[in-house]
């Protein structure tokens, strides 16, 4: 597994640089030091405090970082500016930690005399598979900027649904955790010290702030075993939602939740039909191009209807006929989709339109969730607000009269 060193090297003209790099051994970062030209003076892994920067540097880049990557490429390949003098451009003006350093070994790489493909590859922790594929498509095939204008719009439409989403969630979120936090903040301190107060008056609580004491003074009295159990069915669910039979019996769950379920089912077949036509249109072959897409829909279950798709066209046999006989999560509309474009000779024309249509229901969706969240979150926080109004104030008030 790679971890961060840092190095300190002398340069030809003998000035000491320092700086890190993510290798498996330190050898390794001596090695690339001396290819580079430099004369290394000590190796060792990264101190605490470059924590941060090891964070940046590990962090994958995102759909926006990729789109962003694949059509500047394409336009300086497509304008006949070399490929060492295109990487070296792209990885100067690079901000991601990690996508500029692949970006500066892979130019030396290509520089050297290997492909494209072939020094991509040595960064797998970086650029996904499906990237690296459409890559080595492209080159092969002598047309790199088309591949990659295309590869540019998939990553550009995976950000947009990918923001869409978190920017309908991100209202919701923060509003119920801060209703949580004002909950837990009356719950076990406000009311607590309220209540010695009005014993003292001899003001009576109410129903409502008497409950929540005692749910109060059962949490604190069992809170041990409230976290022992936590922690243990925490290890547990991990444990088993690794496996493969935990991860598909996840993820098929996830899919049936009411509202949200819809909206993620909708983004993984949007994210399906997207990536099998770029493939497909592309030249990969049928049985590739599944595989790629097993990796790339982030659901187990999804991934399963796909492997029994992929065996299927591995016997001879097209695509839909094998989802229409085994899958148990693809919805009939796009098994029947696949069907016609498979009999018409036009799938990826076909497969564009479902991605289109899924896509365009992803939107419709996020504005039905976002439309029915906002009402709820109001009537949350009014409970929370006469809780606390029902607890502490009306007791204040109370009190107020026996002083009087």
């Amino acid at each position: 597994m790679a971890e961060l060193f840092e190095y300190k090297a002398w340069d030809h003209t003998g000035k000491l640089v320092s700086g890190t790099m993510e290798a498996e051994r330190p050898d390794e970062v001596a090695s690339r030091l001396r290819v580079r030209g430099y004369f290394p003076s000590t190796v060792r892994p990264a101190r605490p405090k470059q924590s941060l920067l090891q964070f940046s540097r590990r962090r994958k880049p995102g759909p926006r970082d990729l789109s962003v990557l694949c059509r500047q490429l394409a336009v300086m390949v497509e304008t006949g500016i070399p490929l060492v003098t295109s990487l070296q451009l792209l990885a100067s003006q690079q901000r991601h930690a990690a996508l500029k350093e692949a970006l500066e070994e892979t130019r030396r790489d290509v520089s050297g005399g290997s492909s494209l493909t072939e020094s991509l590859r040595k960064h797998d922790r970086i650029f996904p598979g499906l990237f690296l594929d459409m890559v080595e498509v492209g080159e092969s095939s002598g047309h790199l900027p088309e591949v990659l204008n295309r590869l540019a719009d998939f990553y550009q439409r995976d950000a947009k649904l990918r923001g869409d989403i978190k920017q309908a969630m991100a209202y919701p979120t923060v509003i119920i955790l801060f209703g949580f936090a004002v909950t837990l903040f009356v719950m076990f301190y406000v009311l607590p010290t309220f209540a010695g107060i009005f014993a003292d008056f001899g003001v009576e609580l109410p129903a409502v702030s008497g409950a929540i004491l005692a749910v109060r003074d059962f949490i604190v009295r069992n809170i041990v075993w409230f976290l022992l159990s936590a922690v243990a069915a925490a290890a547990a669910s991990r444990y088993y939602f690794r496996t493969p039979a935990g991860r598909r019996l996840r993820d098929a769950w996830i899919l049936r939740l009411p509202v949200v379920g819809e909206l993620v089912s909708k983004v993984i077949f949007a994210r399906f039909a997207r990536t099998l036509s770029l493939l497909f249109v592309s030249g990969f072959p049928m049985v590739r191009s599944l595989q790629s897409c097993e990796k790339i829909v982030g659901n187990a279950a999804v991934a399963a209807d796909l492997a029994a798709a992929r065996a299927g066209v591995q016997r001879g046999s097209g695509i839909s006929e094998p989802l229409r006989r085994e899958a148990k999560v693809f919805p009939p509309m796009l098994v029947e989709m696949i069907r016609v474009g498979e009999e018409t000779g036009e799938l990826d024309a076909m497969l564009d339109q479902a991605a289109g249509f899924y896509e365009l229901e992803v939107e419709q969706s996020v504005k039905t969730l976002t439309s029915i969240i906002e009402p709820l979150i109001l009537v949350l926080l009014g409970g929370v607000i006469f809780l606390i109004v029902l607890s502490v104030f009306v007791p204040m008030f109370n009190m107020a009269n026996v002083i009087r």
